[in-house]
Order: structure tokens, then C-alpha cells, then sequence
């Protein structure tokens, strides 16, 4: 599968994020016609340790122009301590990608993945980043449905936060609910999951709570605070349909929604929701879906549908009923379904 030098590209960008560079750089030191990149071959002679290769091939696409500014600054530094300690730190370029991340590090000056695009956050999962990097990086990723929240929760719970102020108060309040979870009270147990869901939900992280502690709650005696937070994350959860409404207007609807048969929006004055309850009755979808879905264009159908639903997150109320009702046409009933309880939810996350 790697045969080819697009598959092999990928695959060593990859590796790359992964901490995994060895491996790749092994089988190219092996078999160079993988990549004509000659930054990815100069880097990988270096990590074999082969000196003598490596400064063949810099001077080679140094003469031949083959090496970017960033690269050739990097790779020389890489090659040669001496400039690494004389040379000005090198300003990251906006476009970084994982070969120069890792030269950075290789020469001394890692880089923080917080300013940087999603992917380069697995970088900080590996051992060698401190505790506080790992669960910036794992929220990061888990947000973006990038990694198990099983993950997040074993960092969570793997040692006591040492400061106070973000992360340190996130972890903080899942340890309490796990030990609320152990041998709480109502009280106690409600609290603390109150007071959980209040420091996830300002970082986006809701879901996560919804996936890992809706079954844990199963059975659980709690306040009435606690039972409709507990109903809410229960929307939330693969377990939407079973979730039990408090008596409230509000909750009435929701259970209604998750039942796929949305009524009482009106009774709320809130648009969104009159939105939604229209998209799963009366709307149809926009001119330009049904054309996709005419032609037989059926990612597209889906992609566009699933733009539609976001915009109605900013306010175009049209294009979310569009997008509910051609999701359902194509036969997407659980996923509007959940997204259209996360929009009810996430929006003012409760």
C-alpha cells in the first residue's frame, strides 16, 4: 500500500505527528524511490545517522534549489550544531507542516501546538510531553472528535492537578465525580456533577461528559438539579430515545424531538426550535439540494444538508429546515435527530 509515492507521503506525515518517524525513516533509508522529497530524505539519513548521505543530499538540493528557506535553515541546523547555537531563531511559517515541526524539535526549538492546526495536538499525547500538554492536546482533539474520550478520562484521573485556573480545575472536578460516583449522597453526587458539566461545558467538552458518565448515572438517586442535568446529558448520549423528561414545557419538547416527532416549539418562543419542529413537518429541501439528490450526487447531497443545519446555528433558520428535512430524506433520521438535540443543548449549553 505504500508502494506509491502519494500513499508513502501521507503516511510519513503521519508518522511524523504520531512520534512515529523512526519506522518511516527506515523504510525510506531502504528504498529512497518512495519520496522525491529531498527534505524528507536528508531528514530521514539524519535519524539513521548516516552523516555522510545527509550532507551529500543537503548539498545536492541546496545547489539544485530543491529546499524551502524554512527547510534549508532547519536541515542545516540539523546537520551542523555549531550553526544551530549562532543561528536567530526561526520564526514557525504560517503553513508549517509536520517535517518542519519535527525539525524544530530535532534542533532544540519545539514548537506549542496550541496555535496550530488540529492535527499537530497528537504530538503532545506522546510521554514525553508534561501532564498539563497532554490534556490541553487531548481536550483539543476529543472537541474535534478526534480521539476517545476514554482517552481524556484516563489523563483526567491519572494524577492529582498540582495549580489551580483551567485545565487543572477540569481535572479537579472529574476526580470528584468519580469519587462522587464511588460512595456520594444525592447531594453530593448531583453536586459534583454539576459542578463538573459547568467546567466542561465553558471548553466545549459536554459531549464527552454525556458519553462517559450517562451510563454511570444509570439508576442514580439525585436532586432535581442533578435529574435534569442528568436528562439533558442523556439527550446527548447514544441513549437519547430512553432519556425521561421532567415536566417542564421545554423538556417536554426535547423528549419529543428525541422521539422524532417534535411538538410544543411554539409554547417555548424560541425560533430555533420552531425551526427544527417545522424541518422534521412542513419544510422541504432547498431548490439546490433536491437537484443534488436528483442527479444521484449523494456525498454532496450530504455534505451540503449537513452546512445547512450549521447555518442555522447563525441564525439562517430556512437552511436549517432544508437541512432537516433532506438529512431525513436520505434516510439520516439519527443523525438529525441528535444533531438537532445537541443545536437545542449546545447552544446555551444548559
Amino acid at each position: 500500500p505504500l508502494a506509491s509515492p502519494e500513499h508513502f507521503a501521507l503516511w510519513f506525515d503521519l508518522t511524523l505527528l504520531a512520534g512515529l518517524e523512526d519506522k518511516a525513516c527506515t523504510l525510506l533509508n531502504a528504498k529512497r524511490g518512495l519520496s522525491s522529497d529531498y527534505a524528507a530524505q536528508i531528514f530521514c539519513a539524519l535519524r539513521g545517522e548516516d552523516w555522510e548521505d545527509a550532507a551529500f543530499l543537503f548539498d545536492t538540493a541546496d545547489a539544485l534549489g530543491l529546499l524551502s528557506n524554512t527547510e534549508r535553515r532547519l536541515l542545516l541546523a540539523f546537520l551542523d550544531p555549531e550553526y544551530a547555537e549562532d543561528a536567530p531563531s526561526l520564526a514557525p511559517p504560517r503553513d508549517i507542516s509536520p517535517l518542519e515541526f519535527r525539525l524544530y524539535e530535532a534542533v532544540g526549538n519545539a514548537l506549542p501546538t496550541a496555535s496550530l492546526p488540529v492535527a499537530f495536538a497528537v504530538t503532545d499525547l506522546r510521554e514525553l510531553a508534561g501532564w498539563k500538554a497532554q490534556l490541553e492536546a487531548a481536550e483539543r482533539l476529543v472537541r474535534n472528535g478526534a480521539l476517545s474520550a476514554n482517552v481524556l478520562l484516563g489523563l483526567y484521573t491519572e494524577r492529582k492537578p498540582s495549580a489551580s485556573g483551567g485545565v487543572w480545575e477540569r481535572a479537579r472536578a472529574v476526580q470528584r465525580l468519580e469519587a462522587a460516583l464511588e460512595d456520594g449522597t444525592p447531594d453530593v453526587l448531583s453536586a459534583a456533577l454539576v459542578a463538573v458539566h459547568d467546567e466542561l461545558a465553558e471548553y466545549g467538552l459536554t459531549p464527552l461528559l454525556a458519553e462517559i458518565y450517562v451510563p454511570e448515572l444509570v439508576g442514580a438517586t439525585l436532586t432535581p438539579e442533578g435529574e435534569l442535568l442528568r436528562f439533558h446529558l442523556t439527550l446527548l448520549s447514544a441513549d437519547y430515545e430512553v432519556a425521561r423528561p421532567t415536566a417542564d414545557m421545554q423538556s417536554m419538547f426535547l423528549a419529543s424531538l428525541a422521539a422524532g416527532a417534535p411538538e410544543g416549539a411554539a409554547a417555548l418562543s424560541d425560533p430555533l426550535a420552531v425551526a427544527i419542529e417545522d424541518g422534521f413537518s412542513t419544510a422541504v429541501a432547498s431548490a439546490a439540494l433536491r437537484a443534488l439528490l436528483d442527479e444521484g450526487k449523494l456525498g454532496e447531497a450530504i455534505l451540503f444538508a449537513s452546512k445547512q443545519m450549521t447555518s442555522g446555528l447563525g441564525g439562517d433558520l430556512s437552511a436549517l429546515k432544508s437541512g432537516i428535512a433532506g438529512l431525513r430524506q436520505m434516510g439520516l433520521e439519527d443523525v438529525v435527530r441528535r444533531a438537532s438535540l445537541q443545536m437545542m443543548l449546545m447552544k446555551r449549553q444548559f
